[in-house]
């Protein structure tokens, strides 16, 4: 269970969060939803720690997640899209198995190599550097490493983006399975299909960080 309590955020000229709260409860899909600069992306990257809120408090499963970062930081899967993210001269396989490590986990090559071809990646491009990536094999690696089961909760920024209908399938799928079994989905998306396929609650952020649940 994810629980955002009283979330302000000022980012030096302007409160962008302003009074958020929230709960997710296991297997659930959370769409944040708002206008062009309501602070979507902002609120993103405080739930990954890559902000810090101005006050407030974040829990995840009863724990404050800023009394343990790393342990916090290991249960959540991050996917902010294409472009970066990656070592650019690493292939798919090394770039997974590397970041699986650095977050205490022990991806095998062959279990990386599944879960790239899982994406839609196809065999004869995992070997590439991901500087030669296209945008949407750029994205199937961003989902390759946010979507692990061993990744509680999944926070997704614009995840369809660069994705053919393939691979939207392969994420919707992905998605329902991780739910079904308990886990967390946070989600910013401008594709009110892809968000209409989910069960989901909503949290919806308006000019100023205004929040209208």
């Amino acid at each position: 269970m994810l629980e955002v309590t009283d979330i302000y955020y000022n980012n030096g000229s302007l409160n962008v969060i302003n009074s958020l709260s929230f709960l997710l409860k296991d297997g659930k899909f959370l769409a944040i939803t708002g206008e062009n600069g309501s602070g979507k992306s902002t609120l993103l990257d405080i739930l990954s720690t890559v902000l810090k809120p101005s006050s407030g408090q974040i829990f995840f499963q009863g724990k404050e997640v800023y009394g343990d970062l790393f342990w916090y930081r290991r249960q959540i899967g991050i996917s902010f899209g294409a472009p970066s993210g990656f070592y650019p001269r690493l292939n798919a396989i090394d770039n997974l198995v590397l970041f699986s490590f650095l977050k205490g986990n022990k991806l095998t090559e062959k279990e990386a190599k599944k879960l790239a071809l899982a994406t839609g990646l196809k065999e004869l491009d995992i070997d590439k550097p991901y500087a030669n990536y296209s945008l949407g094999m750029r994205q199937r690696l961003h989902l390759a490493r946010a979507c692990q089961a061993y990744h509680p909760l999944w926070i997704l920024d614009e995840p369809t983006n660069g994705l053919d209908s393939e691979g939207i399938g392969f994420l919707s799928a992905k998605i329902q399975e991780h739910c079904a079994n308990n886990g967390m989905v946070i989600c910013v998306s401008h594709n009110k299909d892809f968000i209409a396929k989910h069960r989901h609650q909503e949290v919806k952020l308006l000019k100023h960080g205004i929040d209208n649940q």
